[in-house]
């Protein structure tokens, strides 16, 4: 499992680059390595600290050995890039190491961090003792990704296929089995400075519950807290937070198909408001929109109204999706290249489209997703359209 994609979310808004390496008497932190790849003639170090620019700095492979010295303010993810500079300016979950103050050590095998010696940080040894634990696992999970080529090689029969099908359910049963040994490391090292990684990890991968994600940063010891992991986190937290179930709904003004002016707070106090963020490419194949119209047909005469606002950049293939769906019964607005609103409300793409339920006073009573089964919920969403169909009933009756 590729455990560090989520720096690619947590922390990717940071675009410049530092390369030079230099002596500096503040630096806190020394990592000497060795390799024992004769072509790897040039190692890059790559990191981000918080807001700050990302660093990446190199160092020349001398008879096998090569340092890196600097100033780091506390444990960082970091990742290793062997002869190519890393060109872009995120991290992808390869070849990971985990930086401490200090001094470390590592013996490569080869260009790769897989099999490597590592010592010196706490944060490293946590994680090895965790893939100690999901090595078995791994192991499992190699079989069966073998056992499914070797059967897809055979041809797409319906045996096949059901075979494959099965073997990927006994996949996921791994993959969750690995999900909670994690969850129980966290659950049980709030002091560990790993435990915020993961957390973000998991909830950024759509695994894990915004109010779990919440409840092990609550746990987390103040050290860990005030980390570049930890206080990345809590930003998250506090962002998803306000558009979340329980938060006010941020308000916006826009213009609708119409040319007509669309202020979300104009609704207080007199009617509910589905706030639907979708896109064309979201309804193929989809019975979301004439679910959504029998819905709105429901419910409409009870004080319920629905703003559709497109994440489409296409003028034309919005108006289409709409006409050939018969979405144009409520309000449609386009924001096309502004994604500001998109980012008040955590859209982070499609699909699946989002559903956000707002009550007469603007809290966001509940946050769903539209009709896409390979997600059943995802971060800070409740759920699917069941659970929409339910608190609509809930709340003006069958």
């Amino acid at each position: 499992m590729n455990h560090k994609l989520y720096i690619f979310l947590l922390l990717s808004l940071f675009s410049n680059a530092i390369y030079a390496q230099k002596t500096n008497p503040a630096n806190n932190f020394i990592l000497k390595g060795t390799t024992t790849d004769k072509k790897t003639h040039v190692i890059w170090l790559t990191y981000s600290l918080g807001k700050q620019p990302r660093i990446k700095r190199k160092a020349y492979v001398k008879k096998g050995a090569f340092s890196f010295s600097c100033f780091i303010p506390g444990p960082v993810y970091a990742e290793l890039y062997f002869n190519s500079k890393p060109l872009s300016n995120h991290d992808w979950g390869i070849n990971e190491v985990f930086l401490s103050p200090g001094k470390m050590t590592i013996a490569l095998t080869g260009d790769s961090t897989t099999n490597a010696l590592i010592t010196g940080s706490a944060m490293q040894d946590d994680w090895t003792k965790i893939k100690k634990q999901e090595q078995p696992i791994e192991r499992l999970k190699y079989i069966i990704d073998r056992k499914s080529n070797e059967i897809s090689a055979g041809g797409n029969t319906p045996k096949n296929h059901a075979a494959v099908l099965k073997l990927g359910s006994e996949r996921d049963n791994y993959n969750e089995r690995e999900k909670q040994i994690e969850y129980e490391f966290i659950a049980s090292n709030p002091g560990s400075y790993l435990s915020p990684y993961l957390t973000a990890y998991h909830f950024d991968m759509y695994e894990l519950p915004l109010d779990s994600t919440t409840l092990f940063y609550n746990t987390f010891t103040a050290p860990v807290k005030n980390t570049i992991a930890g206080k990345a986190l809590y930003e998250t937290i506090l962002k998803h937070s306000i558009s979340a179930r329980g938060g006010i709904a941020p308000l916006f003004v826009k213009k609708d198909i119409d040319g007509k002016t669309i202020d979300l707070k104009s609704f207080r106090d007199k009617n509910y408001v589905l706030v639907y963020f979708w896109a064309s490419w979201c309804l193929y194949k989809s019975d979301e929109p004439a679910h959504l119209v029998s819905l709105y047909k429901k419910y409409r005469t009870k004080g319920l109204e629905i703003v559709g606002i497109s994440q489409d950049i296409i003028c034309k293939d919005w108006k289409n999706a709409i006409n050939q769906n018969g979405l144009g019964k409520w309000h449609n607005i386009l924001t096309k290249y502004d994604d500001s609103l998109q980012d008040k409300y955590n859209i982070n793409g499609m699909p699946p489209s989002i559903l956000i339920l707002i009550d007469k006073q603007g809290k966001i009573i509940g946050r769903y997703l539209g009709d896409h089964a390979v997600w059943v919920t995802r971060g800070d969403n409740d759920g699917g359209m069941n659970l929409l169909d339910k608190k609509l009933s809930e709340t003006f009756g069958k």
